[in-house]
């Protein structure tokens, strides 16, 4: 599902979880940033493929 700012479901979804889990914005924040991680890490390891 496209949102077209470059903010997926998932990253919502890990963003709202983590907050709700930690109450803490900057973990929030860390958790959203590891979906971009992995998103970087299986295009340049599946892209070719």
């Amino acid at each position: 599902m496209k949102t077209g700012s470059g903010v997926g479901i998932g990253n919502i979804l890990a963003f709202i979880i983590s907050y709700k889990k930690w109450n803490s914005l900057g973990w929030a924040l860390f958790h959203g940033f590891l979906g971009w991680l992995y998103c970087f890490y299986y295009f340049f390891t599946y892209a070719g493929k």
